[in-house]
């Protein structure tokens, strides 16, 4: 043992959901913009088209999300960030995005 106290799961989680939420202006100007660098070859290994049902976990600003729905795919997005979601759903409109902890096994995101 290291003789440091455990991380306390809950509260770390609670301190980094506050923390993207405050940085997602600058994190959609950013990282998001050089992550969704490979959004395309996301699409094509999960075959997303026309009328295909997806749901993007930890979806950040909605760089797949909308990636997704431009090639007429069913998107839902999901975040535990406020802010990331508001920017996701600005972003691309045309998708369903919602705030939740994809960890949550209560979490229920309705079926297509």
């Amino acid at each position: 043992m290291t003789g440091q106290p455990p991380i306390a799961h809950e509260a770390f989680k609670q301190f980094e959901r506050e923390k993207f939420s405050l940085v997602a202006q600058g994190y959609d100007q950013a990282i998001a913009q050089v992550t969704s660098q490979v959004d395309q070859a996301i699409l094509d290994a999960v075959e997303a088209g026309y009328g295909k049902q997806l749901l993007d976990v930890a979806c950040g600003t909605g760089w797949l999300s909308a990636a997704a729905v431009s090639r007429q795919a069913i998107v839902t997005g999901l975040d535990y960030a406020d802010n990331m979601v508001t920017i996701a759903r600005l972003r691309c409109p045309e998708a369903e995005f919602q705030i939740g902890d994809a960890e949550n096994s209560s979490l229920r995101v309705e079926p297509f």
